[in-house]
């Protein structure tokens, strides 16, 4: 072997280690978002689990992940990859209280924005579930108004209608001065 051809088997080699040192730096970082949204470590390691439990995080269901295999779909496939990808991103950056900008940029940027979450002060806030309405749905997905009237009252009576307020995650009915949600936490509207 001549000279050049050491040179060029120590940059291979040098290029594999820090590809493997920047693939176990995401992993770590993958973990401690884990860890951050209140799931365990190891969660993040298993393959479509994490993908799983990851839309589960922000979408409010876990099968929202299924939209990662519609790539067996020619053209269609890869533009609902990358909407699901994008309005992934955008919901991770707002669940850790973080803007649109961030959203983007875990978009374009993700290793170096993942880590910014993982290693910054961000903190993890569920959002409402992600759902999809029908276009003419008078109460549609994501309606954060949740006072309602009581049906049962009739026109007639003299007492005021008495308002019942739901959680705007789960929908569960709070009671008075209740501030967050008794079965899933969330701070009342």
């Amino acid at each position: 072997m001549d000279s050049y051809e050491y040179a060029l088997a120590g940059a291979i080699g040098v290029w594999v280690f820090v590809v493997i040192a920047i693939a176990i730096l995401l992993v770590v970082a993958s973990c401690k978002i884990f860890v951050k949204m209140g799931r365990k470590w190891w969660e993040a390691i298993i393959p479509f689990y994490n993908a799983y439990v990851m839309a589960e995080m922000i979408f409010g269901n876990g099968l929202w992940f299924l939209c990662s295999f519609a790539s067996v779909i020619p053209v269609v496939g890869y533009i609902v990859i990358l909407l699901y990808t994008l309005i992934s991103c955008l919901r991770l950056s707002n669940s850790f209280k973080k803007g649109t900008g961030f959203g983007i940029g875990l978009f374009f940027l993700s290793p170096i924005f993942m880590l910014i979450l993982a290693f910054g002060d961000a903190e993890y806030e569920p959002l409402a579930p992600f759902e999809i309405s029908h276009p003419f749905d008078f109460n549609p997905a994501g309606y954060t108004d949740a006072t309602y009237t009581d049906v049962n009252t009739s026109a007639s009576s003299t007492e005021a209608s008495s308002e019942k307020v739901f959680c705007t995650n789960c929908g569960t009915k709070l009671q008075e001065g209740q501030d967050f949600c008794p079965n899933c936490g969330t701070k009342r509207a």
